[in-house]
């Protein structure tokens, strides 16, 4: 599911790398937000985004959870909002819709939405909320481990690397975060190996590089 990126995101970006610049430095704002592709990537007038916004779920049940048609309607109703960048009203929205028995999807894009706001605690309870509820959601792992990174609790972010990838998840990105992770936990072994993968699957991420080296 993705969501745009809000207006002048490159100054909160750069805000962000300043305010996290020994983190950003190796990991890099681009790669961690962007793997939560919705902060980054697409827009809302493009129906190829829009049929992924609203279907994206349940084609591989395995890994994503199924939505009913009384949420793919909560869906709808939150595009007009993100669309003119009313995030604290799709925020309000999405959390109204969202109780202890609603999908795991909506837990999880409630985080997405808080990710975007810069909001990483409440982002990750959402997320771990929607694994609680779907024990083998692929993409809530990646991203509560991104959430976690971006708050330097490198400790928790790295057992949900490793249960991404073990579900399937073997993205470059994944496996320079795990490289991240054990750098920083001076695993320089294991790090090093992390990031030899992420090379091979990444080879344009020059961050993955910059830690290898």
């Amino acid at each position: 599911m993705n969501f745009p990126s809000k207006p002048k995101m490159a100054n909160r970006t750069s805000m962000l790398r300043r305010a996290l610049a020994p983190v950003l430095l190796l990991a890099g704002a681009t790669s961690l937000a962007g793997q939560i592709y919705p902060l980054t990537e697409n827009n809302w007038n493009n129906p190829e985004f829009r049929a992924r916004f609203l279907g994206s779920y349940g084609v591989n049940p395995g890994v994503e959870p199924t939505v009913t048609s009384d949420e793919q309607k909560v869906f709808e109703t939150l595009l007009p909002l993100v669309q003119a960048n009313q995030m604290d009203a799709a925020i309000r929205t999405l959390s109204a819709a969202t109780t202890p028995q609603s999908s795991a999807a909506l837990n999880y894009n409630l985080g997405n939405f808080q990710f975007q706001q810069g909001n990483f605690e409440a982002a990750v309870s959402a997320y771990e909320e929607a694994i609680r509820k779907f024990p083998n959601f692929l993409r809530a792992y990646e991203n509560v481990s991104r959430a976690h990174v971006q708050l330097g609790n490198f400790n928790r972010a790295l057992p949900h690397l490793i249960k991404a990838i073990e579900l399937g998840g073997n993205q470059g990105d994944t496996y320079g975060l795990v490289g991240f992770c054990y750098l920083n936990q001076g695993k320089y072994d294991a790090a090093l190996a992390a990031y030899r993968m992420a090379s091979i699957l990444s080879p344009q991420n020059r961050d993955w590089k910059l830690g290898a080296a």
